[in-house]
């Protein structure tokens, strides 16, 4: 087999669709626009395609693995890093160990990047893989949820059972004009919130506006909301939604939230979480799901709100943060205590 970077042709971008379009069926990874935009449009550079190529075949694509790179402070230095994503194995090569010849190219061709780690949170199976060449599993991410209309979450019987007690769980929303569903492009004031927000983590994805209005405004196949909350004018949080259907279940996310610290009327956040449960409440969600660290305002003002650390019974997948550093401040980055990560910080959400 053949591993390189593929070489940005429209004739390869034609055989990567097309792979996926057999491995996955339509989907996002089959449509053009979404290729231009995931990997030649982000404002933080073209991203690395890592090709497999079958010599026997006419060098054709059997395996491909997506990196975009991204921005990370590191102790308020700015550190290039990458993360891995859209793994694709042709149907008639999986099984073959086409996946971990890929993956153990991954450090040779990335030592020539100037990079310091690259991060990821693959399906078990690749977690695996990705294990036994080099990376190492950090941490599970940690997810809390809030039950909404949480009957139609489960079947029947067990959802008849239960529908009774939805009422328990309705939120009580309260007015505000300060609250409004963003429609003009990101600006300075979400950089400078952002930056207040985390300037007590050692390790965060640092999201300047153009990075956000790529990753949320310009996204050809989803649908976000971004509601801000402002006091006299001023910016004070921004909370970013997302409405899924996961395994025919409605599910609510909260992609990113953040809210400045030293506002001190902490009232105001606890009831912009309000209204955005109400929203989803109103559109039918099951279950609304986020990630938030511990200790910081945006968990405290969550936990206040009713949500709490997943229980096994709503069977949520794991999501195994994973990391192959490439420089030598790896003990702090391998620490996820000292990582801020949103649902918002990969891709899938």
């Amino acid at each position: 087999m053949i591993i390189s970077e593929w070489n940005q042709t429209e004739q390869e971008k034609i055989e990567i669709l097309d792979l996926a379009m057999k491995a996955f069926g339509k989907c996002e990874l089959t449509s053009s626009d979404y290729f231009n935009w995931q990997y030649l449009q982000n404002p933080n550079g073209k991203a690395i395609i890592i090709t497999v190529k079958d010599p026997d075949n006419n060098n054709a694509i059997v395996g491909v693995n997506a990196f975009l790179p991204t921005t990370f402070i590191f102790h308020e230095k700015p550190l290039k890093c990458y993360l891995s994503c859209n793994s694709i194995i042709h149907p008639d090569y999986r099984n073959k160990g086409i996946f971990t010849q890929l993956v153990s190219k991954i450090p040779e061709i990335f030592s020539t990047k100037k990079s310091s780690f690259i991060y990821g949170i693959p399906n078990s199976n690749s977690t695996k893989i990705f294990s036994k060449n080099h990376f190492l599993e950090i941490a599970k991410v940690p997810l809390i949820v809030r039950p909404l209309n949480l009957s139609l979450y489960f079947k029947s019987p067990f959802s008849k059972i239960i529908k009774p007690f939805d009422f328990f769980w309705k939120p009580k929303s309260s007015s505000s004009f300060d609250i409004k569903l963003l429609v003009n492009p990101f600006n300075d004031e979400f950089e400078k919130l952002i930056k207040k927000s985390s300037n007590n983590s050692s390790l965060f994805h640092f999201k300047n506006k153009e990075f956000l209005q790529w990753r949320y405004m310009d996204h050809p196949t989803r649908n976000y909301e971004i509601f801000t909350l402002n006091h006299d004018s001023k910016l004070i949080g921004y909370v970013i939604t997302r409405k899924m259907n996961i395994f025919s279940k409605k599910l609510g996310i909260i992609v990113d939230l953040v809210f400045d610290p030293e506002y001190e009327q902490k009232m105001l956040f606890q009831n912009f979480i309000k209204n955005i449960l109400s929203n989803f409440w109103q559109n039918n969600i099951s279950l609304v799901i986020a990630s938030s660290k511990i200790g910081i305002l945006e968990s405290q003002i969550l936990h206040n709100s009713r949500f709490f650390k997943a229980p096994s019974i709503l069977k949520q997948e794991q999501l195994p943060l994973i990391i192959l550093s490439l420089n030598s401040n790896n003990n702090q980055i391998q620490n996820f205590s000292n990582w801020l990560f949103s649902l918002g910080d990969y891709d899938v959400f």
